[in-house]
């Protein structure tokens, strides 16, 4: 009887140590939890296990209604802490998270893939599905910030602009380019809105490709988005480029602060002057006056011709090519042209410039629902990999299982009739490596 009991005292011990192996604790805070329309909340995620160690190997999709959610921190922070006199390690992970309306917005639990992996004689490594707790952001919108559209509220913003080239007396026919770079602190570059460039009478307005870049350095923040636009003179008079102006709310100083970049008064002088006919003159001398004056009715009808044609066939053609340039295709060629370079901090680039392009709403192009809605499962890793990727040495081992993921939802996409709202799209996915 006395062995049988040792034993069941030893049956009952290892149960529970095994239980404890395999508690995991999950938590999700938020930093500040009060926090202005416009401001980065940061999202803190704390996974710890027993006898081991626990970290998120991947992170679930989640859409925030009234929010931005993007993850800039792809290292975990190593966590080890005493609970109930029980030792417990693991990692915490943080997100930003951008209130876009006031009130209280709900984070629904966040669904994750917690990988266990246990000390001692009996190592080994367990994976189970969790869901991290809901939480809720309070957002205030700043007093006099109503109308803003996509405000950025943090305690530093610049905005300069440059001209490109420098003239004074421009022609028809000549190029000028304005570039516009916005930088923030605590504000990833994603968030900034894109910048409207009107069009105006008797000038071509082309735009390039945004550039979007975020520097993190332990737990700071830095964004920055800079565009630029090609003004292209088509006619002789006067041309006022007009100013851009911006409003943030300062966090720091509790008050919305305007900046205005100048426009231009410009006046466009007539191109150069031609020299066509001197030679017709010389060789219509050795005509006799009937066919003098055949000649000229001639060139005249070519004349009235080209002055009534020419304009509507240069337009066509400058609006085909502009069109052709800014096709959805063209930037979707460019980012499996990236992709197949295996740069993969410049296919995630690309990439986002061809939602950027495809995405008609008001808000910032974003990635995740796309993957969610028109792809399965396995695309999702694709995604994954390659956002892990980007956030390691930036060379993309494989770029084949990337390309057939973008055209299947492509494909997909356009089948479905080309949704026109932001809410169809994503930003890349969360990973947890």
């Amino acid at each position: 009887m006395r062995r049988v009991a040792t034993l069941l005292m030893l049956v009952s011990l290892w149960c529970r140590a095994a239980t404890a192996a395999g508690d995991i604790v999950l938590r999700t805070a938020v930093e500040p939890a009060e926090a202005w329309v416009g401001q980065r909340v940061v999202l803190q995620v704390d996974v710890l296990g027993t006898d081991g160690w626990a970290q998120i190997s991947r992170f679930g999709g989640l859409d925030i209604p009234g929010a931005y959610l993007i993850r800039t921190d792809t290292q975990g922070i190593r966590l080890q802490e005493t609970i109930d006199g029980v030792a417990y390690t693991g990692q915490r992970y943080e997100v930003s998270v951008y209130p876009q309306k006031a009130g209280a917005i709900s984070v629904p639990p966040l669904p994750v893939e917690v990988t266990v992996k246990t000390w001692g004689a009996g190592t080994s490594q367990a994976v189970r599905q969790e869901k991290a707790p809901a939480v809720t952001i309070n957002a205030k919108l700043p007093p006099g910030a109503e109308g803003v559209h996509g405000l950025v509220s943090t305690t530093q913003l610049s905005a300069t602009q440059q001209w490109n080239p420098v003239i004074e007396a421009p022609r028809v026919g000549d190029a000028l380019q304005r570039t516009v770079t916005l930088q923030a602190e605590d504000v990833s570059g994603m968030v900034f809105v894109p910048l409207e460039f009107a069009d105006l009478p008797g000038v071509g307005v082309y735009r390039a490709e945004p550039e979007v870049a975020d520097s993190a350095d332990r737990g700071s923040l830095s964004g920055r988005r800079s565009e630029s636009v090609t003004y292209v003179f088509e006619r002789a008079g006067s041309v006022r480029v007009p100013d851009i102006n911006l409003t943030w709310w300062n966090v720091s100083a509790a008050k919305l602060e305007a900046i205005t970049l100048p426009g231009r008064e410009l006046e466009i002088a007539p191109g150069p002057a031609g020299t066509e006919g001197a030679t017709g003159l010389s060789v219509s001398a050795r005509f006799s006056v009937l066919g003098l004056w055949f000649s000229v009715a001639i060139l005249s009808i070519v004349l009235a011709l080209l002055l009534r044609f020419a304009k509507p066939m240069v337009q066509q053609w400058e609006t085909f090519r502009r069109r052709r340039q800014e096709s959805e295709m063209r930037y979707f060629k460019d980012a499996l042209r990236s992709i197949r370079s295996k740069n993969a901090r410049l296919a995630l680039s690309d990439i986002m410039r061809w939602l950027d392009r495809s995405n008609e709403g008001p808000a910032p192009a974003q990635l995740l629902a796309l993957v969610r809605r028109y792809a399965d499962r396995d695309a999702q890793v694709v995604v994954d990999q390659l956002l892990h990727e980007v956030a390691g040495d930036g060379h993309l081992a494989d770029p084949a299982p990337l390309i057939r993921v973008l055209m299947a939802m492509r494909m997909r996409w356009r089948d479905a009739g080309r949704p026109k709202t932001a809410a169809t799209f994503v930003l890349p996915g969360l990973n947890g490596q």
